[in-house]
């Protein structure tokens, strides 16, 4: 009985074998080509330097050691094979091949690169150029919001606060006198400002020295409430002849 069944395997197991050995002919063809060798090398290269860039505290020496230890070690022909046999079938394999070996195949290889670094910096001047755009328009819409005038505040100008900013500052909570702000930060410490309302909704915010003076040369920071929301009220502020505008949100808590 055992014979059958071996000869029944040996015959499912051959032309798997045979089309196996046929894909891996295909394979290293079209590696021959140039088309995936050059590619999958420089995106190893492109790996390692992404990596070396997020992790700035390894020592330096330790990045071209292990592109050495790559280039040494890694069998790129091996992995490339093993993935196009579970991609393409034969049949796509010998027209991908016969591609490769046409002139305008060979033409794509070789141009092929320079295309992609062209199509790559067109795509990066066109993003800068959008970037650009919208990082004006982000301006505007902040610049507005610094000039935006609404009434309602005077419930919002004493009382104690807590102010969560944007991420370029840290969260505060602070108490407010009509002349006064008190600000207590996040490792205790405290710090004072001179407070002038010049508006209902509209105030600058001074630094004041441990004797209650103000310092000439301190930059005021001018700040417009711009929307009220029961205790809530948000705002944008700005540093006398400043560009950058910060915007937070502040809630009354007493």
């Amino acid at each position: 009985m055992k014979g059958p069944i071996i000869v029944l395997i040996l015959c499912f197991s051959l032309p798997f074998s045979v089309i196996a050995q046929e894909a891996e002919k295909l394979v290293a063809s079209i590696l021959e080509s140039g088309l995936a060798k050059e590619t999958y090398l420089n995106s190893v290269e492109a790996i390692i330097e992404l990596k070396r860039q997020n992790y700035p505290n390894v020592e330096e020496e330790f990045w071209p050691r292990l592109q050495a230890k790559v280039d040494r070690e890694l069998a790129i022909d091996s992995l490339v094979t093993e993935v196009y046999k579970r991609s393409y079938t034969v049949a796509e394999l010998k027209e991908i091949e016969a591609f490769c070996s046409s002139p305008t195949g060979k033409k794509w290889i070789k141009e092929g690169p320079q295309v992609d670094q062209a199509v790559l910096q067109l795509i990066a001047t066109h993003t800068d150029r959008l970037g650009a755009a919208l990082l004006e328009q982000i301006q505007k819409e902040k610049l507005d919001l610094m000039t935006r005038s609404i009434t309602g505040c005077s419930e919002m100008q004493t009382g104690k606060f807590f102010s969560q900013q944007d991420a370029a500052l840290a969260p505060v909570e602070f108490t407010r006198s009509k002349t006064e702000q008190t600000e207590v930060l996040v490792d205790g410490s405290e710090r004072k400002f001179a407070v002038n309302w010049l508006t209902e909704c509209r105030y600058t915010l001074r630094l004041m020295e441990e004797d209650g003076s103000i310092d000439p040369e301190t930059k005021a920071l001018r700040v417009n409430i711009y929307a009220l929301e029961k205790n809530t009220y948000q705002y944008a502020a700005q540093f006398e002849d400043g560009e950058q505008i910060f915007q937070g949100l502040v809630e009354k808590i007493k």
